[in-house]
This record gives structure tokens, sequence and C-alpha cells, in this order.
């Protein structure tokens, strides 16, 4: 589930917006889904200016992250929705009014990774992509541990003097 208390809750996640946005992230439908806006600058063009909107968590343990994502726009060549791993941002959508799928990814304890919404231009109404059944990493697979060595050479030997009889 998306924002379980815990490692994933809301309160362990960074929103940033860059280029002097406003866009933002709903997090009220938690622990089922979130949305985030690109920024639209109240609808006024800021000369040009582009700004992503980020909401970004560390990495709690390696594994695969995956989710649903399902995006809106009415400025389709202007803003897109990807995700970021430590600063790279892989772009889902863009070019089109309506898109949706399903997206994962590897990470490792510590990497930074999130949700990015680009806007080009901050104009119009922006973009909105609503993001469910979020799943990440929380522990790492137990690993066993290691026999102790006489224990394991007292077993081959007990194994050998089965044999040889």
């Amino acid at each position: 589930m998306l924002f379980r208390s815990g490692a994933y809750a809301p309160s362990n996640w960074t929103l940033k917006s860059s280029g002097g946005g406003d866009g933002f992230v709903v997090t009220s439908a938690a622990p089922t889904q979130i949305r985030l806006a690109s920024s639209k600058a109240n609808g006024v063009r800021v000369g040009g200016a582009s700004s992503s909107t980020t909401y970004l968590v560390t990495a709690k343990q390696s594994g695969i992250v995956s989710f649903n994502w399902s995006y809106s726009t009415t400025d389709p060549l202007y803003e897109s929705f990807g995700y970021m791993l430590n600063g790279a941002y892989k772009q889902l959508a863009g070019l089109k009014n309506y898109s949706s799928g399903l997206a994962s990814f590897s990470v490792r304890k510590g990497d930074v990774f999130g949700f990015n919404a680009y806007s080009v231009d901050q104009s119009y109404e922006g973009s909105f992509t609503t993001i469910s059944n979020f799943s990440a990493p929380t522990e790492d697979s137990p690993v066993p541990a290691p026999l102790p060595l006489m224990g394991v050479a007292a077993a081959f030997a007990r194994s050998e003097q089965h044999t040889s009889e």
C-alpha cells in the first residue's frame, strides 16, 4: 500500500519545486493513492520558465519499486510525468492529454527516488498524476546464518563413517 505508516509514510517524503513553481502533492487519499500536480503558476505564463515538482524519499532497503499511474493534462506538449532515481528523470507520460501505466525499477538501500511532474512553461492548467498500488522494499530478504565450521566438519566425518561401513 502507498504511504503506509513507517518507512514510506508521507512524513518521510520531501516535496521540492524548482523554477518558482507552485506544484503540489495531495496525500489525503493515502494510503491508497496520492496525486501530484505540476506547476501552473496560477494559470499565468511565467516568461517560459520551466519547473519541476518532485516528491522524494530515500529507499529503506534494496529491491523493486513499482506503482500504477494515471496522467492527465490540457497542455500535452509542455507537461510530463515520470520518476526520479538519484537525480535522473525517467519520463513516463507526456505529449498526450491522458495516459496511464505501470512502472517498476530497482533501487539500492540509500537511493533517493520519487515522482516528478515537469512543466516546460508553467501555463494553462498543468498536469495531474494519480499514483496508486505503490510498493517499495522495506526489509532485506533474510540471509541464513553461517554454519559453525566444527559442526560442518563433524557432519562430514559422520557421513564418511556411515558410507564406508
